[in-house]
């Protein structure tokens, strides 16, 4: 009976934490800002959006704890080049230090990212266009004499690293936002597809 009883006290205080968070977001209000693609509205304010609560609607969520089905292999993000830049250049070395272990280990807050997904040349968060094989328009290196890493070894490459040392056990995995543009269709890294006559310099590009 006293087990029923404490059970009964940790089902109470479990149903109102729930209805003071509900009542909580229930009054809460957020301010918006919006900042579109096309740059044509830059952190503009919009209509406040006040949250209420809601019905649950029609569709409800069913998790089974016993049904297993992919692995997932981590959670994380990646060292873009606009991200490594502001990271290993413009933040100061404490502010550095205290965000990697902020991110890729368990210490205090840290919320222990394990895995990231890193472009292979520039992503569409870069501070410009870039691949590890550029060229001028019109010409093309299948042996990939001119392939080079360099534009990364000065900021990405040392971050990953240091997050590597904080986590031996992250992942990192390698994908291209685009083949350097001579590989392609539209001889640029903006457009275009993959030339069939490219599909070997562009395995050769993973292995370098």
């Amino acid at each position: 009976m006293r087990a029923n009883s404490r059970s009964i006290r940790v089902v109470a205080l479990f149903l109102l934490t729930l209805a003071a968070t509900a009542t909580l977001a229930n009054a809460q209000t957020v301010s918006v800002w919006l900042t579109t693609d096309n740059q044509r509205t830059k952190l503009q304010q919009q209509a406040s959006v006040t949250f209420s609560i809601g019905s649950g609607g029609s569709n409800p969520v069913f998790v089974d704890e016993t049904q297993a089905y992919q692995q997932i292999e981590g959670f994380g993000a990646s060292f873009t080049d606009s991200a490594a830049y502001l990271l290993n250049q413009v933040a100061t070395p404490s502010a550095r230090i205290a965000t990697m272990n902020d991110l890729f280990t368990r210490n205090g807050g840290g919320i222990g990212v394990s895995f990231v997904r890193n472009p292979m040349g520039a992503s569409d968060l870069a501070r410009f266009h870039y691949s590890y094989d550029d060229l001028p328009p019109g010409q093309t290196d299948p042996a990939l004499t001119f392939f080079s890493i360099a534009h990364d070894q000065a900021d990405i490459i040392p971050l990953i690293q240091q997050a590597r040392q904080l986590n031996p056990q992250l992942r990192v995995m390698a994908t291209p936002w685009s083949p350097p543009g001579w590989m392609k269709t539209s001889g640029s890294l903006i457009g275009g597809a993959l030339l069939p006559s490219m599909f070997t310099p562009f395995a050769n590009y993973f292995v370098k």
